[in-house]
């Protein structure tokens, strides 16, 4: 199978730690140059210091994914350092646990601000350069919330159900510029989120993935399967989301 990613050039939000990180290192092991986005830069030096390693080419693009003119500002940033933008990789995203009668209005709207609007900021920024240049790849991190229901993550639960209905609005309004947009949907992965939930929590999820004993999954395991979306082997794939979550759901 071939990945034919080479040379390209591909932006990732959210790219300072976690998913993000392993997202832009394989693409750069791939030979993808990579424009890496984060809300403040300064937290971005590891991930750049391991991509350039693989001898691509690095661009810093901080901005917040929540503001219309950062998102503006850093995705034309990318776009001029790399000499273009092939792929956009919409990661960035924030989470809180907190149970809905408790929950303020405030924390709401930043959930969805983020985690939703973000995605629609950097998904239409990157959607109509690719339009102009003749095609891309788009892909959206959703989540295995948006069609599994528990308590204290509603608005997070809303906010990635929203990027799964996006996805596919996006795939549909954008295939004919041959643009092609899908969705990767996480289950429980071990990144520093996750370990910073309460251990009786984490027991109860072991015990409902059938895959490997429990195991959670690790940040490359997604990162495969953006990198897969993202090259030509899934060249006929649009509108779609993809689990990877051990079977902990199953459609």
């Amino acid at each position: 199978m071939e990945l034919r990613l080479r040379g390209k050039c591909a932006l990732i939000t959210g790219a300072a730690q976690g998913i993000g990180q392993a997202v832009a290192l394989a693409f750069a092991r791939e030979g993808v140059n990579v424009a890496l986005n984060d809300v403040r830069a300064d937290r971005l030096d590891e991930t750049a210091a391991r991509c350039a390693a693989e001898g691509v080419r690095v661009a810093f693009c901080a901005g917040d994914v929540a503001r219309a003119a950062d998102v503006e500002c850093f995705v034309t940033q990318a776009e001029e350092q790399l000499g273009g933008l092939d792929v956009m990789v919409c990661n960035a995203g924030i989470s809180e646990r907190v149970m809905l009668a408790d929950m303020s209005e405030s924390s709401w709207e930043r959930m969805i601000d983020v985690n939703l609007k973000g995605v629609f900021l950097c998904a239409r920024a990157g959607a109509v350069r690719m339009a102009r240049s003749g095609g891309g790849a788009i892909v959206n991190l959703s989540s295995i919330w948006a069609k599994v229901a528990t308590s204290q993550v509603a608005h997070y639960a809303a906010a990635k159900a929203g990027v799964r209905s996006l996805t596919g609005s996006f795939a549909y309004e954008f295939g004919p510029h041959n643009v092609r947009v899908n969705a990767v949907a996480p289950g429980r992965i071990a990144t520093e989120m996750v370990h910073k939930v309460a251990p009786e929590v984490n027991e109860t999820i072991h015990r409902q993935i059938p895959l490997n004993d429990g195991a959670f999954g690790e940040p490359v395991d997604v990162a495969n399967a953006v990198v897969f979306l993202a090259s030509s082997a899934a060249r006929y794939i649009t509108g779609e989301t993809l689990d990877v979550n051990g079977g902990w759901f199953m459609d």
